[in-house]
């Protein structure tokens, strides 16, 4: 760290300054412990799972999904532990359809919550667009298109940010993210409670992602909710990762 030149420091600070703040989080309110939903499949969903666990192949409507190798068949697991697949004619998953747990599990915190403002974080974009298009005009919408925010990579960034705004502002009741693109830079501090409907492989996303209401300007102790699907590959990755995070804490 050389500093600043001293020939163009006052330009600097007159352009850096009042845009960006440094300082420690020390706030009087915290993280309160993980609360864990354990969810099961049913129907679709798990007779694909099923199949595609035990063969490699699964029959979705009139096509066939196919996981070749180990390392398919574990993210085509993690895959359909979220919901039922739609498939395109080469067999690969185009999006996702009902039945779905993770979908479910929304609907119980949102009704357990009564009209609280709920921060919704998943790795999955189809995932999220599946809630996002079930809560407002799937077979029993609870919004309208306005009052559910978006925040994923098909959305503009003008647009996330009018989601985020509107959040804020007390217009939406949910907002959904994926991690890749809701867990930096963003602040959702008019939620005091997460669900997160699928872990990211990313340590940091993980962290960061709670970072968007555990900030400043939260007044409340924040509240994680994290789904987890029963006998599923996601489960077992669960498990793996809570014994290493054990380990490192020891």
């Amino acid at each position: 760290d050389l500093g600043l030149n001293p020939a163009t420091e006052a330009e600097f600070r007159r352009i850096f300054d009042p845009c960006y703040i440094r300082r420690p989080l020390d706030l009087d309110v915290k993280m309160l412990p993980i609360q864990y939903r354990f969810v099961e499949m049913e129907g679709k969903q798990r007779a694909v799972y099923k199949q595609i666990e035990t063969g490699s192949i699964a029959k979705v409507d009139d096509r066939f999904l196919v996981a070749a190798g180990p390392l398919v068949l574990n993210t085509r697991l993690q895959q359909l532990a979220q919901a039922a697949p739609v498939l395109d004619d080469e067999g690969s998953v185009v999006e996702f359809t009902l039945p779905s747990c993770k979908y479910d599990v929304l609907c119980d915190v949102l009704d357990e919550m009564g009209g609280e403002p709920l921060v919704v974080f998943s790795e999955s974009r189809k995932l999220i667009n599946l809630c996002a298009r079930e809560l407002t005009t799937g077979r029993s919408p609870r919004f309208t298109p306005e009052q559910v925010g978006l925040i994923h990579g098909g959305i503009p960034p003008e647009e996330r940010h009018r989601w985020k705004e509107e959040f804020q502002a007390g217009s939406l009741p949910v907002i959904l993210c994926t991690f890749g693109a809701g867990s930096e830079s963003i602040t959702l501090t008019r939620s005091r409670t997460m669900l997160v409907l699928n872990r990211s492989t990313r340590f940091d996303y993980n962290n960061q992602a709670e970072g968007r209401l555990l900030r400043f300007g939260q007044t409340d102790d924040v509240q994680i909710i994290e789904a987890i699907t029963l006998d599923s590959e996601e489960l077992r990755v669960h498990d793996a990762y809570s014994r290493k995070d054990d380990r490192h804490q020891q």
